[in-house]
């Protein structure tokens, strides 16, 4: 993917552009979902050792919940970790002096632009000696974990998820070229005037 200009919104200037690293994080089998998927693995392998142990030169039918089991447990290990490293090979970044866009074409492509906030904009180490530049949140809900039900009485809890460029080598370059570009957005507005509508400043 190429051509940003195309695709970012009128009077927008690209600062930056890059892709997150495409390699598969085998350090996030060690996870929540990592460990569901072990125990749920189990099952399908314990029965495959009792036929073992018992000497039986035939492995059975395998009924429809031990396949369940299966496929679910090799998704928690390794699927959901060989999807998302999928996902980022056709991933593409843009930093404007505006917003941040982030580009794919997996299952059909997809464009999402997430408005500079100071607020949200962090930096987070990651592996391999890159990093990771959120600018936004989004939330999602899952069932309560037993503190959280004890502390708010509800058995849903809100997640809030970061979402920005992951995986990038200059994370510290990108936050910086960001906080540079909202310093000069007030500066624009500030000298505009009270009355000057934000669109209005190019």
């Amino acid at each position: 993917m190429s051509g940003w200009e195309s695709r970012i919104e009128a009077g927008e200037r690209v600062l930056w552009q890059g892709r997150p690293d495409g390699r598969i994080l085998w350090s996030d089998i060690k996870s929540t979902e990592g460990a569901i998927g072990a125990l749920l693995l189990l099952f399908p392998v314990i029965r495959l050792g009792i036929w073992l142990l018992a000497g039986s030169t035939q492995t059975g039918q395998v009924s429809v919940t031990e396949a369940i089991a299966l496929l679910l447990g090799l998704w928690f290990t390794i699927g959901r970790l060989v999807f998302d490293a999928q996902r980022r090979r056709v991933t593409e970044y843009a930093l404007t002096d505006r917003a941040a866009y982030v580009a794919d074409r997996f299952f059909g492509r997809h464009l999402h632009r997430y408005p500079l906030r100071e607020p949200l904009l962090k930096i987070e180490e990651g592996p391999f000696g890159l990093g990771h530049v959120w600018f936004a949140e989004s939330q999602y809900r899952q069932r309560a974990t037993r503190e959280v039900r004890r502390a708010t009485g509800s058995s849903i809890a809100t997640i809030n998820a970061p979402v920005g460029f992951r995986l990038i080598g200059e994370p510290a370059l990108v936050q910086r070229l960001a906080r540079e570009a909202l310093t000069a957005r007030a500066r624009q507005l500030e000298e505009a005037g009270p009355m000057a509508d934000e669109r209005d400043v190019s």
